[in-house]
């Protein structure tokens, strides 16, 4: 991976829009794309959650239509964790998982 591709797929802003429940990325691209939060709680990467690490293609987010997004916190300069309602806060997104996230739901 070249640096132009590093700098590309970096995070550079979040917002969190609490009225239309969406996650906004801004990449180092100068891409904007933005994340429903049932969709990106559904994505959950951690163990509990995926148990078997299943393809983003299989995600539901159905049961998660209910939940809020409460925060969002930096993990280094690789990653973010979210804290939801329904307590869960064990998930690590990583920005190229979340890159994936953002041009999963562009394609859906």
């Amino acid at each position: 991976m070249t640096i132009e591709e590093d700098s590309d797929s970096k995070l550079i802003d979040l917002t969190i829009s609490v009225l239309d429940k969406i996650l906004y990325c801004t990449w180092g691209d100068g891409q904007v794309e933005g994340l429903r939060w049932d969709i990106l709680r559904s994505a959950c990467p951690c163990v509990v959650c995926k148990g078997d690490h299943k393809p983003i293609d299989e995600l539901n987010p159905a049961p998660y239509e209910e939940v809020i997004l409460i925060d969002a916190a930096y993990i280094g300069k690789y990653a973010l964790r979210f804290l939801w309602s329904d307590g869960h806060d064990t998930g690590i997104y990583s920005y190229d998982y979340l890159r994936k996230l953002c041009e999963w739901t562009q394609k859906a």
